[in-house]
């Protein structure tokens, strides 16, 4: 349970200096967009890090930057995936959360006596998992992979429709996806994925086409100096636009954790991990 007794994630401050949070309960997933060196990875990790101290968290991640950006949370996570193994590795994680996900789905009303997992929320028997992908463009851009290599690209088609189902379908099941990219197009967020999400940041962008990519129809900015919407172009480092349910569009500093706090919470939490999925 996040601080306050409640299951919200803090984003970050308004411009205002207060804090915009987002319920997690009974809420779609998070997606996260941005150019390089925005701050989307350092944002994203420290707004997920007060979420190691609990019991009924488990962590999912695959880190298409290679390892070293979810190194820090690496300890608190059942599974911690770079992208630099194999590409049936992570594939084959996502079909066991798929996996997952349907089990509870057709348990879910005998292990909670309801059919939501939220009636009761998250537990230590039963958790709130949460599947971090970063760099997701690696993972579901088939350009990304030669053509010529039939097996690459058979399991990107697989990993975009597990990506798409988790996204999709996982609330109720108590699974929650936080995906990330630097290259904020079509084909590395999942319209679908994107529309489903409680919360979208966009970090620093370059163009509309991009914000459009993470934000959807809420970006309403055509330009930096549109002021009536606040826009995501050429923001400072560490600086978002959230696109959330019922709010629009709103400025955002995120909070920004430094990576040694973050791990040493991680190995003094260590002992909470357990691989939750049958």
């Amino acid at each position: 349970m996040t601080s306050g007794g409640s299951w919200d994630l803090h984003l970050g401050r308004s411009a205002a200096g207060k804090w915009i949070t987002i319920p997690l309960t009974n809420r779609g997933g998070i997606v996260v967009g941005g150019q390089p060196g925005s701050g989307k990875t350092a944002g994203l990790r420290s707004m997920l890090a007060p979420l190691m101290r609990s019991p009924s968290v488990q962590f999912a991640i695959v880190d298409g930057k290679g390892g070293s950006e979810w190194a820090s949370m690496g300890p608190r996570a059942f599974a911690c995936v770079p992208f630099s193994t194999e590409l049936e590795l992570i594939v084959c994680l996502l079909r066991t959360l798929e996996d997952e996900r349907v089990r509870r789905m057709s348990e879910m009303l005998r292990l909670r006596g309801s059919p939501n997992f939220w009636t009761n929320g998250p537990s230590a028997d039963l958790p709130l998992i949460v599947l971090v992908i970063d760099e997701i463009q690696t993972l579901l851009d088939p350009s990304y992979y030669p053509r010529s290599d039939k097996q690459a690209q058979t399991l990107v088609a697989e990993a975009q429709g597990l990506v798409k189902r988790l996204s999709a379908l996982s609330r109720a099941a108590g699974i929650i996806t936080a995906l990330a990219t630097q290259k904020p197009t079509a084909d590395s967020i999942p319209t679908q994925s994107r529309d489903n999400a409680t919360a979208r940041l966009c970090f620093s962008v370059t163009s509309r086409e991009a914000a459009r990519a993470v934000l959807g129809d809420r970006s309403d900015a055509e330009s930096a100096d549109d002021v009536s919407s606040p826009s995501p172009i050429g923001l400072p480092q560490g600086v978002a636009v959230a696109g959330l349910m019922g709010l629009g569009l709103v400025k955002v500093r995120v909070p920004f954790i430094p990576e040694q706090v973050i791990y040493d919470t991680a190995c003094s939490t260590a002992e909470l991990v357990q691989r939750p999925v049958a």
